[in-house]
């Protein structure tokens, strides 16, 4: 990179300016120099001037000259002003400094000397426009911090921070690259970056890598040409970039990562903006951590209403096809998940089955390969944690490929459904493009086959109890003798239709009620009530009494009035 000094823009205020400016001229190159010689032409000149300095002969102004140094420092503060006087006076040299004048040129120096003063005074007039840049950017980063914690998207901020950075500090792009063990995840981009617009690419980088040599290493790197580093991997969306200054993005705990902030060939970064990117880097740091640290407890607040959902929906269903069905619509609600299948044995022997997905000709690809024997295989690969993840297969034909191609995914993840005893069926899911699965997302997603398995139970169990109590309510039924069932909290339970019709008793009457309510009625219905309800009583303190071992149990006979 080659830089060009371009001639200092020099405005001469004096009557007589031929002697300063050949003196200037002496020096081809260094000064490209405006005289005027009026002053009404001088200050209007000045009202619109963008010159890199100013020298003023006195003898222009006169006895003006000291409010004319106030009026144009007011006007222009950080131009330097030096005045030219004949004058040797001491205390009129120290009036003009002290009403602003960068420095005063006697008449008397000679031609080296006013060449040097002049250098100086632009030395100076560098240094503080370096300074006034600084500490601007100084109080444009404590807005850009609280622009930068106040996010709580990842993402999001990393592109903000982008934009934000160079739109601030007139930067030719910046990148920042995360670590993910040997994989750097790099986001670029220029001022207007967008979330539609960022480039984003995760590659492997050489250890020799400019991102790399910082991360390890935790120092800062500058670069006047990073195009030149044999090692560096160019960024297609920052193609002109040159000067370079690379920080480490580093937590108390690990590091995170590096920044880039890149300069062109026109528009250099500055070694001296150090201090600036390097707190910019610290607050997007701390500011990046923060927002994952939301991003995660927000994952878990979206899990667990999930999870809440799922079983909600599940505590109403009465049949495995409508569990392999939520199920499905439930995995397929992640927004990471591409397409699910759900499939549930219906017997022991796994001969027979449900499949829901996302078309008949996936369910039956899929039946006939459990047929094959591949499904199998695949469950035996099952890892500590319940799961098994599986490849789209290169090179040599993948048996799984037509499920592959079915669920739109270079990567599926299978999670059982198991009851109390055995795997029970299964999910498989395909993942969105050609991500991967987060860990968040394959715990989900085993939750919610876990809560699938347990409503699976459940839906059993009602089976088989709903089954049976139908068996025995009309065995009840068809009996000849009345029956009544009082349950452990000594409410009356059941009453068959033979009870009724040899009691008179309604059973409105006495169904959850006490048992005392039962007794009166008996007792009512028979020709010696007090005597009845007191046999009644003594019988069923003999039942409570007895340990049960002898069987024995009392009968009482009851003459019953309308009977």
């Amino acid at each position: 990179m080659v830089m060009i000094a371009l001639p200092t823009k020099l405005l001469l205020l004096s009557a007589n300016a031929r002697p300063l400016a050949d003196a200037l001229d002496a020096n081809p190159g260094a000064y490209d120099v405006t005289v005027i010689g009026e002053t009404a032409a001088a200050m209007e000149t000045l009202r619109d001037s963008d010159y890199d300095m100013i020298v003023l002969d006195d003898a222009l102004f006169g006895s003006e000259t000291l409010r004319a140094v106030r009026e144009i420092r007011r006007r222009h503060p950080i131009t330097p002003l030096v005045v030219a006087t004949a004058s040797e006076e001491t205390g009129y040299h120290i009036d003009l400094l002290e009403a602003g004048a960068a420095d005063v040129l006697d008449d008397g120096l000679y031609e080296g000397e006013l060449h040097r003063r002049l250098r100086l005074v632009m030395q100076q007039r560098r240094q503080n426009l370096a300074l006034a840049r600084r500490n601007s950017n100084l109080q444009t980063l404590v807005t850009l911090a609280r622009r930068l914690h106040a996010a709580t998207d990842p993402r999001s901020l990393l592109v903000e921070a982008i934009d934000m950075a160079c739109r601030t500090f007139g930067l030719y792009g910046m990148a920042v690259a995360l670590r993910e063990g040997d994989t750097l995840h790099i986001f670029a981009g220029r001022e207007g970056a967008a979330t539609s617009t960022i480039f984003e690419s995760s590659l492997r980088p050489h250890m020799y890598d400019p991102f790399m040599r910082v991360i390890e290493t935790g120092f800062v790197q500058t670069f006047q040409n990073i195009q030149q580093d044999a090692y560096y991997t160019n960024i297609p969306a920052l193609p002109r970039a040159e000067s370079a200054i690379v920080l480490p993005l580093a937590y108390p705990e690990y590091a995170l990562g590096a920044l880039a902030v890149f300069g062109s060939a026109s528009a250099p970064v500055s070694h001296d903006d150090l201090i600036i990117y390097e707190l910019f880097a610290a607050q997007l740091t701390t500011a990046y951590q923060n927002a994952l640290h939301y991003a995660e407890q927000e994952k878990r607040v979206k899990f667990s209403a999930h999870l809440l959902k799922a079983w909600q929906r599940f505590v109403s269903l009465d049949s495995p096809g409508e569990i392999a069905a939520v199920l499905r619509e439930m995995i397929e609600d992640i927004p990471s998940v591409n397409q699910a299948l759900v499939w549930l044995y219906e017997d022991e022997a796994a001969d027979r089955m449900i499949v829901r997905a996302g078309s008949a000709e996936l369910a039956d690809t899929f039946y006939e390969l459990h047929q094959r024997g591949h499904i199998a295989s695949v469950i035996e690969q099952m890892d500590d944690h319940m799961q098994v993840t599986l490849q789209l297969g290169r090179g040599q034909k993948d048996p799984l490929g037509p499920l592959f191609r079915g669920l739109r995914g270079q990567q599926l993840m299978l999670f059982p459904v198991t009851d109390s005893a055995r795997i029970a069926g299964g999910v498989l899911a395909s993942a969105v493009g050609s991500g991967q699965f987060a860990i968040e997302d394959a715990n989900l997603m085993k939750s919610l086959a876990h809560a699938a398995g347990q409503a699976l139970v459940r839906t059993m169990l009602t089976s088989v109890m709903t089954e049976k109590g139908g068996r025995l309510e009309a065995i009840l039924r068809s009996i000849y003798e009345g029956i009544v069932f009082v349950d452990n909290t000594g409410r009356v339970a059941f009453a068959n239709t033979q009870f009724t019709e040899l009691t008179a008793i309604n059973p409105a009457d006495i169904l959850y009620r006490e048992s005392e309510a039962l007794f009166d009625r008996l007792a009512a219905e028979s020709a010696d009530p007090d005597k009845t309800y007191h046999q009644l009583r003594a019988a069923v303190a003999s039942v409570l009494e007895d340990d049960g071992a002898g069987e024995n149990y009392s009968i009482l006979e009851l003459s019953l009035i309308h009977i």
